[in-house]
């Protein structure tokens, strides 16, 4: 029996930068750490960090006031860095840099009134992050390829972004059919260079394979992604926590 491990598994960098970050800060003698919600989609890694002294909140009104808070890679909204501030909490900011960069864009455009369009699921906290930049407005939240068809633009500029962990492909097909709906369209691929290059790996693996096993959790959209890409491949996929 052969087993290929895939070149890009393991943490991207924007995790692995937060989940170093959480660490260094909890290195100390009675260190203490809030992380704003699920630092990584990884349970062994959040058990240990509580271990080390690290807790979970998932609303702030948990977060005490003064307390050290780590806000994870998905980001958050202004608003709730400001509240965060208003509690004279410590913030260390844990964010991606690519979802840094669609928070910078997203603003600077819903600044200039341009229409914003975000593709990505509407609960994920990336998405409810960036969407937190939008002033004005509401953004337009598209998930799949039916959505962007049956959608009316109102006539005027906008620009289109996409959640860090969108699939590439679908991110694709949408963005032509929304080009030829609206005639001002600034794009920006904003999906992280590791989820494609992991999602090309999983449909290469999955080819040349006869089983495939994904490990990560099952509330993890990168995982949940390259389980669907394997299975359209038409292998046996198993997903492994």
């Amino acid at each position: 029996m052969e087993i290929e491990v895939a070149k890009s598994a393991g943490f991207c960098p924007g995790v692995r930068r937060a989940v170093d970050l959480a660490c260094q800060a909890l290195a100390g003698e009675n260190a203490s750490l809030w992380l704003y919600g699920a630092l990584v989609h990884n349970e062994q890694v959040i058990e240990d960090l509580k271990g080390r002294g690290a807790c979970v909140a998932e609303s702030i009104e948990e977060i005490p006031d003064g307390a050290r808070v780590l806000i994870r890679a998905h980001g958050v909204s202004p608003d709730l860095e400001q509240a965060l501030q208003d509690k004279a909490c410590t913030v260390l900011d844990g964010t991606c840099p690519f979802v840094k960069k669609i928070q910078t864009i997203v603003a600077e455009a819903s600044e200039e009134g341009k229409g914003i369009i975000i593709t990505g699921a509407g609960d994920h906290p990336e998405v409810i992050g960036v969407t937190g930049y939008v002033t004005g407005g509401n953004p337009v939240l598209i998930e799949t390829l039916e959505q962007a068809q049956a959608h009316d633009f109102e006539e005027k500029e906008w620009i289109l972004v996409s959640q860090t962990t969108f699939s590439n492909e679908r991110w694709k097909q949408i963005s032509q059919v929304l080009k030829e709906k609206i005639a001002k369209l600034w794009i920006f691929d904003t999906i992280c260079s590791t989820t494609v290059r992991r999602q090309s790996d999983a449909m290469a693996l999955a080819a040349s394979s006869n089983v495939v096993f994904v490990l990560g959790s099952e509330t993890s959209s990168n995982t949940n992604k390259l389980v669907d890409l394997c299975r359209e491949e038409g292998v046996e996929v198993h997903l492994i926590q």
